[in-house]
């Protein structure tokens, strides 16, 4: 039981740890799916998206949800704050 808490605590595998090769290096992997395979990316940076720089992957359903449920819990706290100011002038 002590060996499986050591083995768990020191992050390592068993195979990792009773094998005495060093652990290869590898680079992390840099693919992003917002990147465009084909385009120079010096000629994409800007301010504004230019065309041919952008993907299939932005937008969609999920980014038209955030928008919306922002814009809604906006107008409830417009609204909150309007019914306090006339409520308050009312006394």
């Amino acid at each position: 039981m002590v060996s499986l808490v050591a083995l768990f605590t020191l992050g390592g595998s068993p195979t990792a740890l009773a094998s005495n090769e060093e652990p290869v290096d590898r680079p992390p992997v840099t693919v992003s799916e917002f990147i465009p395979d084909q385009t120079n990316l010096s000629d994409c940076v800007g301010l504004v998206e230019k065309p041919g720089c952008g993907s299939e992957a932005r937008g969609g359903a999920g980014q038209t949800a955030v928008f919306i449920a922002l814009v809604l819990g906006l107008g409830l706290v417009i609204w909150r704050i309007s019914v306090g100011v006339r409520a308050n002038r009312a006394r």
